[in-house]
Formats: structure tokens, sequence, C-alpha cells
């Protein structure tokens, strides 16, 4: 147990300046967004938006809800920038602790076991702290929390496990501190190939919408959106643990092999 505390909190504080940046980023972010919602309903936004929806109807609507949307994913994004790697992997290798840690009474799979411990209590943490805003923004906007805002939430921390498990995976193989870069790309590609297949279908299923009716497209898209995160949703949490135990035994495999 002492030794599992120790290999917590050698975790935690090689990784204090990322979840630090991280909590600022969320924090600066939600409270913008907080602002901005006060600012369309009661402020000088409310004034800016009359004015746009005179010069291009059915605007102010678009408007509107990509400020919510903002409001609540844009500091869940920062958020789950906290889950990732913490850049230990990075100082081991710039300190030569990849070697020394081999004569030290500690397995591969309890100092992997730890940085997992970890990233389990960071993603509950973000959930829950994302839950809380998304009722702030939910009550500034004067609307409700439907099931798609989680299961958005939900899939964003599913697709970030992912990207984890790819980057890690190249990390656990790197052997210098250069080689790191690599997985930073491998992680953005993760995103990449995600995302524009489905950007594509989406404006596929707009493709019809006159050019000049935002309003209309960007409905369109949610009701898209929606009907996908329906069908997905069922599978939210059981990918989650699929890509927890799976990225824990696979960079484990790649660790011992690593070591021998």
């Amino acid at each position: 147990m002492n030794k599992m505390k120790a290999l917590l909190w050698r975790e935690y504080m090689l990784g204090r300046k990322k979840i630090l940046f991280s909590l600022i980023a969320f924090a600066m972010t939600t409270v913008l967004g907080w602002l901005a919602l006060i600012s369309i309903k009661h402020g000088n936004l409310e004034t800016a938006l009359k004015n746009v929806d005179g010069e291009f109807p059915g605007m102010t609507k678009v408007l509107d809800e990509l400020l919510y949307y903002a409001a609540m994913y844009v500091p869940a994004f920062m958020s789950i920038m906290m889950t990732d790697e913490n850049g230990a992997v990075s100082s081991d290798l710039k300190s030569g602790w990849k070697l020394f840690g081999r004569t030290l009474p500690v397995t591969a799979a309890e100092s992997l076991g730890a940085k997992y411990i970890l990233k389990v209590i960071s993603i509950a943490a973000v959930f829950l702290v994302n839950m809380g805003n998304f009722a702030v923004v939910s009550l500034l906007a004067d609307k409700e929390i439907t099931a798609f805002h989680v299961n958005a939430l939900l899939l964003l921390i599913n697709i970030s496990l992912l990207s984890g498990l790819v980057k890690d995976a190249v990390l656990y193989r790197a052997k210098t501190e250069k080689e790191t870069f690599f997985a930073e790309i491998a992680s953005i590609a993760v995103f990449v190939i995600l995302c524009i297949p489905y950007f594509r279908r989406l404006n596929r299923n707009v493709s019809g919408i006159a050019a000049n009716d935002n309003l209309q497209s960007l409905f369109k898209m949610m009701g898209v959106m929606a009907d996908d995160m329906k069908r997905i949703f069922p599978f939210m949490l059981p990918a989650m643990l699929v890509l927890m135990a799976g990225g824990y035994f696979l960079h484990l495999m790649i660790v011992r092999r690593a070591e021998k």
C-alpha cells in the first residue's frame, strides 16, 4: 500500500504543472462562457445580436446555440486534457529514471497501475466538474440538460482515451526524449482520422439545404448528431472500460518487452 501511495504521489508531482494548466484553462473558459451567456441575455451581446439579426434574419438563434454549446464543450475539452499522459514518460527518459527505476523493487504492473489509477480518478473528477458546469450553463441559457449533452461528454472522454492509448503506446516504446515527439503526432492523427469522415457525413446531410440558411443547417446537424448519440449511448461505458483495460494490458506488454 505504501509503495502504491509513493507511486501515485510521484505521478501527481510529475504531472502537477499540466494539471494546474488544465484547471486554469478550464476555469478561464468556464467563466468566459458564463459571462457571455449573461451578456447575451441582459448585456451588450443582446443588443449586438439584435443588430445582426436585422441584417441576417435567424442569425441570432444560430449564434445563441453556438455560444451555448461553446460554453459547455470548450471547458470540457480543456479539462479532458488533464486525463492525458502527464509527462512522466518524457521526464523519465530525460532524467535517466527509465534505467534507474529497474533497480527498484517496483514492477512494471505496479508502476503502470499507478498511472491508470490516477487516470480513473481524473476522468471521474472531469465528468463531475463538467456536469456542474453544464447545469450552470443550462440555467443561464434557460435550457435543460439532455441525454445528448451527457452522451457528447462521454464521447469526448472516450475519444481522449483512444487517443491516449495510441499516444502512450508510442511513448512507452521510445528510447530517447526526441522520440516522444512522434507520440504527439500519433495522438493528433487519431482525432483527424475520427473527425474528418464524420464531418463529411454531417456535410452530406445538409447538402440539400440552401447555403444561406444557417439556422436550418445547424439544427439539421444537431438532429443528426443527436440520433447518432442515441445509437452509440449503450456502448459508451463499455467502450470506456475496454479502452482503460485494453490500454493497461497493451502498455504493460510494451513496457515489459522494452525492459528485456
